[in-house]
């Protein structure tokens, strides 16, 4: 797992607070954040959280992240990253075994690296006990992992401060990685990091605040308003009493009507029917009919069904079909292109060792050159589409004379 030499990309993050500097491998922070997501996908509900020791060179105000080892957890409590007493006893084991390790030399630990599956970017107090045991020296750093599920990776950094101190809560600085192949582009090799993006969330059980509505003032109401009496014309009495008009009493017809009008006023405040159907015979009723609404659910069931299914013929095959050919020490390593040139994240293995990401070209071209390094060579490509993922394992043996 670790990644050397002068083809390997960099990017840099800036503290804006003290000016500390951390220049961390690309490759490296990939890998670790292929495993994070690896543990993640283990299992529902947060997956299996990783951790792992950083190793590269520290200066006065910077830091170079160059490689990183797992440490080994029990799990004794679940799936969440707690380290059991004898997890610690490992992982004192492997700080002070790194001066025996040749791929770790010339590399100092310089801090550690922990999965935040379930929680956000904060340190727990736990973690915060350990951060100084095992690392209490100025510009030590701790790296929270977050994955998400249809977002990139988050990644914070914490820094041990001058005077011991850090602060536990990075939510508001995370970053997510460069593509790889960006640093190409910069003369020396480096690309800054890219801000994570924002994610607005509401406190559980408080309500987003109303908006306030703009009031008007209203002019005060007069007490005693001013009411202007017009003058009365003068009216002189009738020189008869009028006599009131004869009673005229409705006929049969008028009576049908009307008693109809009552009868469907009734029907519309109680039984709550249309108006149209209150004008038919009683007969004529029916309830209303829910087959049409079941019949246009079940349609719109089965279309979605059918879209999904396509959707899905539409990915590649979960199986990639793997050529070695020998040219020389170089091993020339081939497969369909359309099995990666629009997967999101594809990496190649040899031996079960570490992970190479493709490039761009290699995923569109369908080709990588490896180095033989023996004669008999495991090589195995895994694609990361966005429902599953597609795996090529092909073993190269090499007959000598």
């Amino acid at each position: 797992m670790t990644f050397a030499g002068n083809e390997t990309e960099y990017a840099v993050w800036v503290d804006e607070a003290t000016s500390f500097k951390i220049q961390y491998s690309l490759p490296v922070f990939h890998e670790i954040d292929f495993q994070v997501n690896e543990g993640y996908r283990r299992i529902p509900h947060g997956g299996v959280e990783i951790g792992g020791i950083l190793y590269g060179k520290s200066d006065k105000n910077a830091v170079s992240v160059e490689a990183f080892r797992p440490i080994e957890c029990e799990h004794a409590t679940g799936p969440s990253f707690n380290l059991s007493p004898r997890d610690l006893l490992q992982l004192a084991a492997s700080l002070a075994a790194v001066p025996s390790d040749d791929e770790l030399k010339g590399l100092v630990p310089i801090g550690w690296f922990i999965a935040h599956t379930r929680s956000p970017l904060r340190m727990a107090e736990r973690e915060s006990q350990l951060f100084n045991q095992f690392f209490p020296e100025t510009g030590a750093i701790t790296l929270l992992v977050k994955p998400e599920r249809f977002q990139p990776t988050r990644f914070g950094f914490i820094v041990r401060g001058a005077d011991k101190s850090f602060k536990t809560d990075v939510s508001n600085s995370a970053i997510i990685l460069p593509l790889p192949g960006r640093a190409g582009s910069s003369s020396k090799g480096l690309v800054p990091s890219i801000p994570a993006p924002a994610i607005k969330t509401t406190p559980q059980g408080s309500k987003p605040a109303e908006p306030v509505q703009k009031v008007e003032a209203k002019p005060a109401r007069q007490e005693n308003p001013t009411v202007q009496r017009e003058s009365l014309p003068d009216v002189k009495p009738p020189a008869k009493p009028v006599e009131p008009p004869p009673l005229v009493l409705p006929s049969v017809e008028e009576i049908r009507k009307r008693r109809s009008e009552h009868v469907r006023n009734a029907l519309l405040q109680e039984k709550q029917v249309p108006e149209e159907a209150a004008t038919r015979p009683l007969s004529n009723l029916r309830r209303p009919s829910h087959g049409r609404l079941l019949l246009a659910l079940m349609l719109a069931a089965l279309f979605g069904c059918g879209v999904g299914y396509w959707a899905y013929l539409q990915l590649p095959p979960a199986e990639i079909n793997l050529r070695v050919h020998k040219s020389g020490p170089i091993l020339l390593v081939q497969w369909a292109p359309e099995q990666t040139q629009n997967a999101g994240y594809a990496v190649l293995r040899i031996n079960n060792g570490s992970a190479l990401p493709l490039t761009f070209q290699q995923k569109a071209s369908g080709r990588m050159e490896v180095k033989q390094t023996s004669d008999d060579m495991k090589i195995e490509l895994i694609a990361q589409h966005w429902v599953r993922d597609s795996r090529g394992i092909v073993r190269f043996i090499s007959l000598r004379p």
